[in-house]
């Protein structure tokens, strides 16, 4: 008989990924969703699911004392309302296995959860653990984390930091960003004739730089477009491709005109198939101070097409994308201009290096980054 899970989540963050690892154990496992009521975004992330539910969060900041205070305050209501809707929830979906996303929901389901004798699993996304700088908040994190059986975590950095914390670090168990292999290939079929480029060919007539991101206020592709302005003389065909959408898209759009780099930099909005955007890059720049699990994600499509990524350095990259020290390391400070534009033009002037690290990026995703091996471990997890 299927496992029910239930998911729930109260993030913002976009965590597709997730959920396509996720729809891979229909066969297994029931899934029902419970998301914040007041995010939309959140709610659809429950595509794969029957049923789908909302509860109300609040605005707590938790790094802020007087606001750590006030939902101490309330929690005894929190606890009692949700233990409730909890108890109705298990008994009219027979849920075996609840799974916590958010810092919010791990505070406040985890006791009830278990009291209710369910199977509990937390899910910490990439970078979450900077929601635990309050002192109180960590306290409360810690002895909620005693009441789940596992904590799925995507890299050995958040998994040092939870240690920190004082979680169980026997209850951690490393899950890795994935892509569908078979998914990948068939793009390739797909456009190989159509986008595909030998890379320093002489039908190449520009070098790429691509980006894919959210274009809102906490982006630092202004950063990247002085990086840019410094390569132009080093290489004059240099042109830069921007993918994403965002309330700040007609303000970069005038920055870029105001540096005179509008002949350089394209925005070329949201793209569905990022396969034939990737194929065409011959390098790609990570602009987050902490990636999410989309940005991870993206890398791996990127690593896939053996484009060097240049990205933040400790913040768990380190990981992921191959790095010939002594040769070519494409992880820097990415706040650095004077770094990053550095890093452009040696990624255009080592030919070589830049198709070796190609090379091996595209080998460690076949060997380590496929979701059938996530699929494996949540599966475990669940169990």
């Amino acid at each position: 008989m299927k496992k029910n899970v239930l998911i729930i989540n109260s993030s913002d963050e976009d965590i597709y990924p997730l959920f396509e690892t996720l729809r891979a154990l229909n066969d297994d496992f029931l899934f029902s969703g419970i998301a914040s009521y007041f995010n939309a975004n959140s709610r659809s992330c429950f595509v794969m699911t029957g049923k789908k539910y909302s509860y109300f969060v609040g605005w707590f900041v938790f790094s802020n004392l007087a606001s750590s205070i006030v939902f101490l305050t309330i929690y005894p209501l929190y606890f009692l309302v949700y233990s409730l809707y909890l108890m109705v929830l298990t008994y009219v979906r027979k849920i075996d296995v609840v799974v916590c996303i958010s810092l919010f929901e791990k505070i406040v389901f985890s006791i009830p959860a278990r009291l209710l004798g369910l199977r509990l699993i937390w899910i910490e996304l990439p970078g979450e653990d900077i929601l635990l700088e309050g002192r109180i908040i960590r306290s409360i994190f810690k002895i909620n984390s005693k009441f789940c059986h596992k904590v799925l975590t995507y890299s050995d950095y958040s998994k040092e930091k939870l240690k920190i914390v004082g979680v169980d670090s026997g209850k951690i168990l490393r899950l890795l960003p994935s892509i569908d292999i078979k998914e990948e290939a068939h793009q390739d079929n797909l456009f190989n004739n159509m986008a595909m480029k030998e890379r320093g060919g002489s039908l190449r007539r520009f070098f790429t730089v691509g980006v894919i991101e959210n274009l809102n206020n906490d982006s630092n592709i202004g950063i990247l477009f002085q990086a840019v302005k410094k390569c132009i003389e080093v290489i004059p065909n240099l042109q830069v491709i921007v993918i994403g959408e965002g309330d700040e898209k007609n303000n970069l759009v005038w920055m870029a005109k105001t540096m005179k780099l509008e002949n350089v930099i394209w925005f070329v909005g949201k793209q569905v198939r990022l396969h034939k955007w990737i194929n065409n890059f011959d390098s790609y720049v990570c602009v987050k101070n902490f990636p999410t699990l989309v940005d991870l994600t993206i890398a791996l499509k990127v690593m896939y097409a053996r484009v060097p990524i240049i990205a933040q350095r400790h913040v768990g990259f380190e990981e992921q994308i191959v790095d010939l020290k002594g040769r070519l390391s494409t992880l820097v400070d990415i706040d650095n201009i004077d770094v990053v534009a550095k890093k452009i033009v040696e990624i255009e002037q080592k030919v070589v290096a830049r198709d070796k690290i190609g090379q091996l990026q595209r080998e460690k995703v076949l060997k380590e980054f496929t979701i059938d091996k996530q699929i494996a471990k949540l599966r475990e997890a669940f169990n």
